[in-house]
């Protein structure tokens, strides 16, 4: 005990020492920054590290080493936590310049004089203030309201004159359309840009300085002045869309666009550019794909614009809403090819060589190519391209045995994006039949029409006894001739009919008989 005490007393001296020293200096030095927590940290971190010294040592020594240089640095680093723990609550305290500035103007002159503190206060104060003042006019312009901005608007324009010392954003964005409407168009650049020091998030007044920038000065100019602008306001939705419409590639639009309304969904225009980019596509080349994405784009434009949130981001309401009517025929008028566009139907006939099928649908006369199969879900080959350049839509014939099959096409579009694959289910018979209603006997008023028949797989030449009857299974007629030929008849019936027919081979053997279903028009 008396080794520990004599280590206390050895601690004391310098400990209070150094915390004379350092809390002069950091009272005095107290506008740079509060010290006292950075010195009472570090005195817990040393304290710490020497109390594991002494722990290690003790279990290796089976003795507490009272009187060492690390037992006094233990000490020396708890008093100075201590110390210096305290002095952070009293600095928190004190007075901006200090306890002893604050009270002894020697050591505030000195304060000032050498340290330059007092001028750098000053300056950081007076920078602080500017700022915070500028934010305050801005949130408190942006925080006008939409609608007082777009009333304000409104009447400077009615009025028609330029306003001498413009102090409001309406009052800069009124003088520049006025002077641009004059073809002033330097003053018109300079009002434009002092409607930007506000910062504000209206579309039309950048878009308009945009189309006079490349009026006058071409798009790279145009390019290079709404870049500098997206560098000085990064956060300003606004200048970042109309940047993204000065990109000269529509493919870098369309994926710039895409991306901004994932980050920016609430920001209605952005969707207005969207799908005018998908309106620049269709015309390229027209697909389904397109179509779909367009009108999910206008959707959410309008959704969007329930809630005001397209037309508050224009000064110029008038304008706003003449774009919305814009975009609202335009949807209309693609709404009518949406519904032809994406229809497709498949129609299929059996004939002695196989099965042959048609694709109707308005996707296939502007795809860049189209891949069938019989019974692979996954098509793969392709069906070729006709004269004309453009996708065959009849293909076959395919080669398939009796029974059920089913159908499968895929339409890839000029985008290499792929439709849905397309099935349809058929089945073949032992005997093929084809009708062709004809022209109606008035002699007799009677409806006659022809069946082409065929046997799967013949050649056309083999004998056949055909045993056939209409809209009953009796199969009460009978016809002698070969694996293909036609059948005529007469006094056919109006609306649906059905046709049972088989076959009979020289050796006896048979078809199964075969109800083929055809309408017949009055």
């Amino acid at each position: 005990m008396e080794s520990l005490r004599k280590a206390i007393r050895s601690a004391a001296a310098p400990v209070g020492m150094v915390s004379a020293v350092m809390g002069f200096i950091g009272d005095v030095l107290s506008p740079l920054g509060d010290f006292a927590p950075w010195v009472a940290g570090l005195s817990v971190g040393v304290a710490l590290a020497s109390l594991v010294v002494l722990v290690l040592h003790y279990r290796k020594a089976h003795q507490l080493s009272t009187d060492s240089l690390v037992t006094g640095t233990f000490v020396m680093s708890v008093t100075s936590a201590v110390i210096f723990g305290a002095w952070s609550v009293i600095t928190e305290l004190a007075p901006e310049r200090g306890f002893v500035a604050s009270n002894v103007e020697p050591i505030a002159q000195v304060q000032a004089s050498l340290l330059g503190l007092e001028k750098d206060v000053a300056e950081i104060k007076t920078t602080t203030q500017n700022t915070s003042n500028q934010v305050q006019a801005i949130a408190t312009a942006q925080a006008a309201g939409f609608a007082q901005i777009q009333g304000a608007f409104a009447a400077l324009q009615a009025n028609g004159s330029i306003v001498a010392s413009p102090k409001t954003p309406q009052e800069w964005y009124s003088n520049a359309r006025t002077y641009q409407l004059k073809g002033d168009t330097a003053n018109a650049i300079k009002a434009y840009e002092g409607f930007f020091a506000y910062q504000l998030v209206f579309v039309d007044p950048h878009q308009a300085y945009a189309d006079l920038l490349k009026a006058t000065e071409g798009m790279a100019r145009a390019s290079q002045r709404l870049s500098n602008l997206q560098q000085a306001q990064p956060k300003n939705m606004a200048v970042e869309l109309v940047a993204i419409g000065l990109q000269e590639s529509p493919q870098e639009r369309l994926s710039q666009l895409q991306a901004f309304t994932s980050r920016q969904p609430q920001f209605a225009p952005a969707f207005l550019a969207l799908a005018q980019e998908y309106d620049r596509a269709l015309q390229a080349s027209f697909s389904t794909d397109l179509l779909e994405k367009q009108k999910n784009a206008y959707a959410n434009l309008f959704a969007l614009e329930k809630s005001q949130t397209f037309s508050r981001y224009f000064i110029d309401k008038a304008l706003a809403q003449a774009q919305l009517a814009t975009a609202q025929e335009r949807l209309q008028a693609y709404d009518r090819a949406r519904q032809v566009m994406g229809k497709v139907e498949v129609q299929h006939a059996l004939y002695p060589d196989g099965v042959r099928f048609t694709m109707v649908s308005a996707d296939a006369a502007f795809a860049k190519k189209m891949l069938v199969s019989v019974d692979d879900p996954a098509p793969k080959t392709e069906s070729g391209k006709n004269a004309g350049g453009t996708v065959n839509i009849a293909v076959g014939p395919f080669k398939v045995g009796l029974g059920q099959h089913t159908f499968y096409a895929q339409i890839i579009d000029a985008n290499d994006v792929a439709s849905p694959v397309y099935s349809h289910t058929f089945s073949v018979a032992p005997i093929t039949v084809n009708f062709v209603q004809q022209p109606k006997d008035f002699s007799t008023n009677s409806i006659p029409g022809l069946f082409s028949v065929g046997i799967l797989g013949g050649t056309g030449a083999e004998p056949v006894v055909y045993r056939w009857s209409l809209n009953n299974a009796n199969l009460g007629e009978t016809l002698n001739g070969v694996s293909l030929m036609a059948i005529p008849v007469k006094d056919l019936k109006p609306g649906a009919n059905t046709l049972h027919i088989q076959a009979e081979f020289p050796d006896g053997k048979s078809t199964n008989v075969v109800a083929f279903e055809f309408a017949v028009a009055e």
